[in-house]
């Protein structure tokens, strides 16, 4: 079956999803196990959104660090989340989703309480780190879960429904992040951080995952250390392309205050992430339903160039009509390649690996994410930031030639 066209339900085998309830009706979505799925992911990417986007500043405030440190204190996350991602994947499966689910939920308290304490700077990147494992494993185990609970000739409708849970977060954390640690400090912001925290390990307590019933054969093969135990590789042709895609996001999250600053764009700029969440919330179920019923090629495609359009008209951006233009292009260009891509990856390998196939995809995204900042930030002194974004235009460009080339094409091989 190729990877593009829809194919039937798995049947019940040794080594398929079996999961801890009664599987969800053929054509049933939105189920309560996929809404508790749906509540925990948002309750956790709100946590990350509002310690990220506070958080270098944060750094140089309370500690007086200079901005290359400040910068270490926000990137320290990405590196626990990128290690957690690497083993979730595998001994999610051998140890059980569910207490996997749980301890990184603990975990995730923990840490946000822990911002409440005095640790000076060294204890705040060890803080960094923890949080960002805690953030991976949890990423890791909803995504990979939440298949199981989706009709198969649904998985890019659904994707998209559940994927929908971080773009809420990501329009809302960052402005309730910054407006809370202006109006009322970061105390109160951090108390509000381990309330949303414990909400969410209370949702996790309540919510029953669909666990795999593996054969010996392949425990034993999950227990080995061989490089396909980490990474599915028949999802790297389609998940390769997030390192191009987390690069030109990246300078968007990374870049898009500073440059306003310089271009007396402000006021916009601030609106720029809620008008992108509102396209995705209107787009995203069409391109979910476009691709189940045409194909992987049908919705990336257009999207990818749409993406290399946002980036240009932030480039270009001289009125709030630009810089809100672009957001909303950028919600329907980067909006559907997130969660159409996903589908992809997941849909390229057997049920049996969706750990994998997921760890895989959100590794290479977060690789993208981590090295876009250093690449792009080195080029704002010679090229300036509309330069920058022409550039990041540029990566994403060259990321549709290369999903053309091998995933693309490949998909239209199958569909011959």
């Amino acid at each position: 079956m190729p990877a593009d066209v829809p194919g039937p339900p798995d049947p019940p085998a040794p080594g398929g999803e079996v999961p801890s309830s009664s599987p969800p009706p053929p054509h049933r979505l939105w189920t309560t196990g996929f809404v508790l799925m749906w509540a925990g992911q948002f309750l956790i990417s709100m946590n990350f959104y509002l310690l990220m986007t506070v958080m270098a500043l944060y750094a140089m405030e309370r500690f007086g660090t200079d901005e290359a440190l400040a910068g270490v204190a926000t990137s320290a996350f990405i590196v626990g989340a990128v290690l957690a991602r690497l083993l979730t994947g595998k001994y999610m499966e051998l140890l059980g989703r569910r207490r996997v689910l749980h301890a990184a939920l603990v975990l995730l308290a923990l840490c946000a309480a822990a911002y409440l304490l005095d640790t000076g700077f060294r204890g705040l990147l060890v803080v960094r780190v923890l949080n960002g494992v805690g953030f991976g494993m949890a990423t890791t185990v909803l995504p990979a879960a939440v298949q199981a609970l989706i009709p198969a000739h649904r998985r890019g409708e659904g994707t998209g429904y559940f994927m929908l849970s971080t773009t809420l977060a990501a329009a809302l954390g960052p402005l309730a992040g910054l407006s809370l640690s202006t109006a009322v400090g970061y105390g109160p912001l951090f108390v509000v951080c381990t309330a949303i925290a414990l909400l969410g390990l209370a949702v996790g307590a309540v919510t029953r995952l669909p666990e795999l019933s593996l054969s010996p054969e392949q425990r034993a093969g999950l227990r080995s250390f061989s490089v396909g135990q980490f990474v599915e590789v028949r999802a790297l042709p389609v998940s390769a392309l997030m390192l191009f895609v987390g690069v030109g996001y990246s300078a968007v999250l990374s870049f898009l205050n500073p440059f306003a600053v310089q271009a007396g764009l402000v006021g916009p700029a601030g609106a720029y992430f809620v008008a992108y969440a509102v396209t995705v919330l209107v787009s995203r179920p069409f391109a979910g339903r476009l691709q189940d019923r045409r194909g992987d090629n049908a919705v990336l495609h257009p999207a990818l160039l749409l993406f290399v359009v946002a980036l240009l008209l932030l480039a270009a951006a001289d009125s709030p009509f630009l810089v809100l233009a672009s957001g909303t292009v950028l919600g329907v260009g980067y909006g559907a390649v997130l969660s159409a891509a996903q589908a992809a990856a997941v849909r390229s390998a057997p049920l049996t690996r969706v750990g994998l196939s997921t760890s895989t995809y959100f590794l290479c995204m977060d690789l993208g994410v981590a090295l876009g900042p250093v690449l792009m930030g080195t080029l704002v002194p010679a090229l300036g930031y509309r330069g920058m974004y022409v550039a990041a235009a540029a990566v994403v460009a060259l990321g549709l030639v290369y999903y053309a080339a091998v995933p693309g094409a490949r998909s239209r091989r199958g569909r011959a």
